[in-house]
């Protein structure tokens, strides 16, 4: 009978143990889950990204046989030429802006436009804020339609 009483007890004692330790992994990989682990290599370089000289950004762009560089497909109004990286020496980069064509194929329905294309900002660092009138995203094309009222031989450069 005290045997019987002794491995109970025990038995009971193990469980626990059991039961503890199992807690205790879970309680450790939920908090794992939701706390930062991330540990950074290396030194501060004392640069910004925006300094950096052979900066590229990612720009959706096509490719295409008949022109020099690939046709930009993404409206570039408020874009700073410099996050290109490619530059045509002899025509700016809104050449290329296929948002610009789209508006004259489409004869004035800004809104097809406008949502048929990707949309890219770009805030380089120290830049001054939008102002009030500058807050449309719209094309400049779009801006100044009234500029030339017929719609013929409108040149981008």
């Amino acid at each position: 009978e005290n045997l019987t009483f002794i491995y109970g007890w025990v038995s009971v004692g193990v469980l626990g143990l059991v039961v503890l330790t199992f807690l205790q992994r879970a309680f450790r990989n939920i908090q794992d889950v939701f706390s930062a682990s991330y540990k950074p290599a290396g030194d501060i370089q004392g640069e910004s990204f925006s300094e950096v000289e052979a900066i590229s950004s990612y720009i959706p762009q096509v490719l295409s046989d008949h022109f020099t560089h690939p046709l930009i497909a993404v409206d570039i109004d408020h874009i700073d030429e410099s996050i290109f990286d490619w530059t045509d020496p002899t025509r700016s980069h809104s050449y290329y802006d296929m948002t610009r064509d789209a508006e004259q194929l489409m004869k004035g329905s800004e809104d097809v436009c406008h949502n048929a294309f990707a949309q890219i900002r770009h805030w380089p660092p120290g830049g001054t804020d939008v102002e009030e009138g500058e807050k449309s995203t719209k094309s400049a094309l779009r801006k100044s339609k009234d500029i030339n009222k017929s719609g013929i031989n409108v040149s981008w450069s």
